[in-house]
């Protein structure tokens, strides 16, 4: 099973603003009943909290954070926040769609049916027509950025990953620039040269490498930063 993207969406219009600014946001990428229930399972997830140290990636799982207790969960959101003042940092909650389905875990119908629909070759080809790169698949992840969440400057690249452009699907139900969580592009001075406010059912995509960040969700935010991000790529499909 497949979802159809939105038919009306104008290819030419888009690869223009692709062309001239190398990033774009395209609302409504599915039909409404399709996000919904895209959101709906995605709100069903068992997210775990992911943070870096300087060395390496770190995944902290529901039940490992409940066993820790209070004090020492806050103590790890304390040093990843610690961490996003000088160096490149992030802490948000995750699934990892793409690792489920390598491994033959991922059980969920509508998550399965969004990977295949961003891997079919009508997306393929209407995003090969918007952006001209000739990706061949993309990976995928489920994320949600609560209160105090963030990630820090970076520009994706990642050599023998063959990234040509990210994406962000949003499912961020009636998001205000206040409540943060901004997609922010930033230019050699570190100044902000573009903000893609999260909204729903919009799909925000820019070409890689290009320096960004997403700026720290406010501790007053009453709704969930909700999306699935991820890379076109080229080359065979691989992790």
């Amino acid at each position: 099973m497949t979802y159809n993207i939105n038919p009306d969406l104008d290819i030419a219009m888009l690869r223009e603003q692709f062309s001239a600014h190398g990033r774009l946001q395209i609302p409504d990428f599915f039909d409404l009943s399709t996000a919904d229930t895209i959101e709906g399972s995605l709100k069903l997830l068992d997210l775990q909290l992911v943070l870096n140290t300087k060395e390496k990636h770190v995944d902290i799982h529901k039940f490992q954070l409940d066993e820790m207790g209070i004090e020492r969960a806050a103590e790890i959101r304390a040093f990843a926040k610690s961490r996003g003042a000088n160096e490149f940092a992030y802490l948000y909650e995750n699934y990892p769609i793409a690792d489920m389905l390598a491994s033959g875990n991922l059980k969920n119908e509508v998550l399965t049916a969004l990977n295949q629909t961003l891997n079919s070759k009508a997306a393929l080809a209407f995003f090969n027509q918007v952006t001209k790169s000739g990706v061949t698949f993309c990976d995928m992840q489920a994320t949600n950025y609560g209160p105090g969440h963030f990630l820090t400057r970076h520009d994706d690249g990642n050599i023998g990953k063959n990234r040509k452009f990210a994406y962000v699907y949003s499912l961020c139900r009636d998001w205000r620039a206040e409540w943060g969580g901004q997609l922010q592009f930033l230019d050699g001075e570190g100044d902000v040269t573009q903000s893609f406010i999260p909204k729903y059912n919009t799909l925000s995509m820019f070409e890689v490498p290009q320096s960004h960040h997403v700026s720290p969700v406010s501790e007053f935010t009453p709704n969930p930063r909700l999306s699935f991000t991820g890379w076109y790529r080229t080359g065979e499909y691989r992790l």
